[in-house]
């Protein structure tokens, strides 16, 4: 089995989710079986995990009068053994994984490439290309983690297992299909390439911004130069680092990158600085947001470095079960404080001579893919409480002399722009700010060489 240097052989699969992405932007959040597996093949079969309970789907259905078809999951007893507290997620185990294996094996002469990937996982992203047979003992290598994807490199059939899925999906010729499906060892159900992988059926989608008065854009091509120079970043740093940058999120295309911090609040009606969130009630939790303490500040205080990697993960890491003294209101991940978007507008708008673009993804605060053009201060609309005061992800001028990125999981933002624009923005007052480099890293334990944090952390 070779560890491959190179994503390349990857590239049609993420292409595929690429493709669908494209063609379904705007609309209601529902993925298929087409945005995970490309399309024109033979058959689809959606192969379930095994349940947790050591019972069959087709058993608790019938004890329970349930239907069993090919939307059945583990959710749907969940309401029957709520006191065993039934796992939603059961994974793809070695048995079942060795099993569909086995029945693969049969109808593949080609090496296979297998790929894991990093997001919940506990191995790095990597690609391996070796004999099915090996498929097992790569498996349990990789600390028992199934691929994400396995193909042979005919490409005549395709596995695709993602974590906190209850099922795995292959695709391919009919013959093979059927042999899966006639398996007397595995639980599986025909389906096809637009079978609702989102988990749920027919809903009903409120709009926060369908009473907003800018252009919607019907496409996402505004937004695709970002996308392209991000996975450019990807598969050149594929095998070197799993640690994410400023260059995996802004593109590297300008002079200069500015690290913006949003202040953290004393609420004003806690005195006690001893107390940590988890000895709280959480349902009497009250938010009051009295003082404002810069990082710096605050890094001072509890005798941390002050550095330009620094976040709340460097705090959490000080303090018992990773929970923070009650009496500080660390900033909302995901948008940025009204004040801090007006200081920007008003060091932006002499460098800013084009219309703008305002881009936000599912994960954004209001759940909606979408991007709104505009002037530069309509972004102040966007942001209002009443559209779910969320800030874009994106938002740049058509000539893309900058841009800036607010992540829905980190309490601080980043600008990527001219020399000029940097020195500016980082000179104003009352704002805290770091001039950051490309390989500045992202995440809440980025500074965890210089703030290690408790020894149990």
């Amino acid at each position: 089995m070779k560890k491959l240097s190179s994503l390349q052989e990857y590239e049609w699969i993420y292409q595929t989710f690429s493709n669908a992405h494209k063609q379904s932007f705007g609309e209601i959040p529902r993925q298929t079986v087409k945005w995970f597996v490309p399309p024109r093949f033979e058959s689809y079969i959606k192969i379930l995990h095994p349940l947790d309970t050591g019972d069959t789907y087709k058993k608790l259905a019938e004890k329970f009068g349930e239907t069993y078809d090919k939307t059945i999951t583990p959710g749907t007893f969940e309401p029957h053994l709520y006191e065993k507290d039934i796992n939603l997620h059961p994974e793809l185990g070695r048995k079942t994984y060795s099993r569909l294996v086995e029945t693969l094996a049969p109808f593949t002469k080609d090496p296979c490439y297998f790929y894991f990937s990093d997001y919940d996982n506990p191995v790095p992203e990597s690609l391996y290309l070796g004999p099915l047979q090996d498929a097992v003992p790569l498996f349990d290598k990789n600390q028992g983690t199934a691929p994400i994807y396995w193909w042979p490199e005919d490409r005549s059939w395709i596995v695709h297992n993602q974590a906190f899925r209850s099922y795995t999906i292959f695709a391919g010729p009919r013959a093979l299909a059927e042999k899966i499906l006639s398996a007397d060892n595995l639980e599986a159900f025909e389906i096809d390439e637009n079978f609702n992988m989102s988990g749920g059926g027919d809903f009903t989608f409120k709009s926060h911004f369908n009473h907003i008065p800018l252009e919607r854009i019907k496409d996402g091509e505004p937004y695709e130069w970002i996308d392209r120079e991000l996975r450019a970043v990807h598969l050149k740093n594929y095998g070197k680092t799993s640690s994410l940058t400023v260059e995996n999120i802004i593109p590297p295309v300008y002079e200069g990158y500015l690290k913006i911090m949003q202040p953290i609040h004393k609420d004003k009606y806690i005195t006690d600085e001893t107390s940590l969130y988890k000895d709280c009630d959480p349902d009497k939790i009250s938010l009051h947001h009295g003082e404002k303490m810069t990082y710096k500040e605050a890094a001072e205080k509890y005798s941390l470095v002050y550095n330009k990697e620094i976040s709340m993960g460097t705090f959490l890491r000080q303090f018992e079960d990773d929970s923070l003294p009650r009496y500080l209101i660390f900033p909302q991940d995901g948008s940025l404080e009204k004040d801090i978007v007006k200081k920007l507008l008003d060091a932006l708008h002499p460098h800013t001579k084009t219309t703008c673009y305002f881009y936000y993804d599912l994960l954004s605060l209001p759940g909606e893919e979408m991007i709104f053009r505009g002037n530069l201060h309509d972004v102040l609309t966007l942001c209002r409480e009443d559209n779910a005061g969320a800030s874009p992800k994106y938002w740049w001028p058509a000539d893309r002399s900058w841009v800036i990125y607010t992540d829905y999981d980190l309490e601080y933002s980043f600008i990527g722009a001219s020399k000029e624009v940097i020195k500016e923005l980082s000179s104003l007052s009352d704002l805290e700010t770091f001039e950051v480099e490309k390989d500045t890293g992202i995440s809440y334990d980025a500074d965890i060489h210089l703030n290690p944090g408790k020894p149990n952390h």
